[in-house]
């Protein structure tokens, strides 16, 4: 399931991904938001045909914006060609107890005593995400329950 990840004002397509143990931002996006990089050749990923892509190594703890509230996300750089980011494992568990409806498209969870909802349509080349936080308007202003579509 697809959701957007806001780091500072660039809005970013992020695949939430529970085969995936890491979370990774594409080398060409961390390049271009100019996020510090500690090199490592160690790190080989295995990816969805099977390859295994080295990633060039850590990235600097960044902060994102998802569903209205900001999280740290520690992340390392990969490769990946169109898509932004793949948030793993290591950014859900912090979550705690999470609910996935892949059906409805929806995904939730709580934090602080504070319920989030993401829910993810996709019609044609059209995405639009609703991001439902109880008791305060999300993505910077827009209101809990509104949808943002983009084509």
């Amino acid at each position: 399931m697809n959701v957007w990840v806001f780091l500072g004002s660039r809005r970013l397509t992020a695949l939430l991904d529970s085969g995936s143990s890491k979370t990774f931002i594409n080398t060409r996006v961390a390049e271009e938001l100019r996020i510090p990089l500690y090199p490592d050749q160690a790190l080989k990923v295995t990816v969805g045909n099977g390859d295994q892509v080295h990633s060039p190594g850590r990235l600097a703890e960044v902060r994102g914006m998802v569903g209205g509230d900001y999280f740290w996300f520690d992340s390392h750089s990969l490769p990946m060609g169109s898509l932004d980011m793949v948030i793993g494992v290591s950014w859900m568990s912090q979550l705690g107890d999470i609910s996935w409806n892949l059906r409805e498209q929806t995904f939730a969870f709580r934090v602080a005593d504070e319920d989030y909802v993401v829910r993810h349509q996709q019609t044609g080349s059209c995405i639009s995400s609703v991001y439902i936080h109880q008791g305060r308007p999300t993505l910077a202003g827009i209101t809990p329950g509104i949808s943002e579509s983009f084509c």
